[in-house]
């Protein structure tokens, strides 16, 4: 396998995505935001961690890095509580299919950049438009 780019599928783009809404709620919760933030910190020491096990080439595909990568961001946002966990969902998948692709040579680590970029930009749109229409502000979590 090739050497996986530290910017294979824009991780760090991903957690700006996810970061981005904090301060667009209406009548941002500060608990929430707090946790958020939080979460971007935790799933950014787990991607990391990823990357460090891809540099000494414990993965022997992109599925497993990207794999690794899910997981990490699952975990992070899921235990903050984060309000759209279908885009969590819908961006793992996409980076999974991604990966998948560029194992299978149907696409290049570059195309496949290209790919997610375009993708977390929509996935980062329908997040704010879903925080412009919310009614009231996220409650904590307890």
């Amino acid at each position: 396998m090739n050497k996986i780019p530290s910017s294979l599928f824009a991780i760090v783009g991903y957690l700006i995505f996810i970061a981005s809404a904090y301060g667009q709620e209406v009548g941002s919760t500060a608990p929430y935001a707090q946790r958020m933030k939080q979460a971007a910190k935790e799933a950014g020491i787990s991607v990391n961690r990823c990357k460090n096990r891809r540099m000494h080439s414990e993965f022997k595909s992109h599925v497993q890095f990207a794999t690794c990568v899910n997981q990490a961001i699952d975990i992070a946002y899921e235990r903050a509580g984060y309000l759209y966990p279908d885009l969590t969902a819908a961006m793992n998948a996409k980076r999974l299919d991604i990966a998948q692709r560029i194992d299978k040579k149907q696409i290049t680590e570059s195309q496949g950049n290209e790919e997610f970029s375009a993708f977390s930009a929509q996935m980062s749109k329908e997040e704010i438009v879903r925080d412009k229409t919310r009614k009231s502000p996220p409650q904590p979590s307890q």
